[in-house]
């Protein structure tokens, strides 16, 4: 494993961690908007690295990375009036 597989691997954990932050129901007070910013930007950072990665654990990351993307796009659209239209 080089760098960069291990950097993706990690963006997955801070992901998940702050997810489930998130879920359990934890208020971080005026954290909050800095944790959804960080969890958007989390998968981003993973899928690049993940990119640069080698070997087949790099698809392996770089798919988990954009499935993590499309859950918080779809909870942070949900969140914002798209399941009230």
């Amino acid at each position: 494993m080089n760098k960069n597989t291990i950097w993706s691997f990690v963006h997955i954990v801070i992901f998940l961690i702050l997810f489930l932050l998130m879920t359990s129901g934890i208020s971080l007070g005026s954290f909050g908007r800095v944790m959804i910013i960080w969890m958007v930007l989390s998968p981003i950072f993973g899928f690049v690295h993940a990119l640069k990665g080698g070997n087949w654990i790099k698809w392996v990351l770089m798919s988990l990375n954009i499935i993590a993307f499309i859950i918080i796009l779809s909870l942070l659209l949900l969140g914002f009036g798209m399941g009230e239209a």
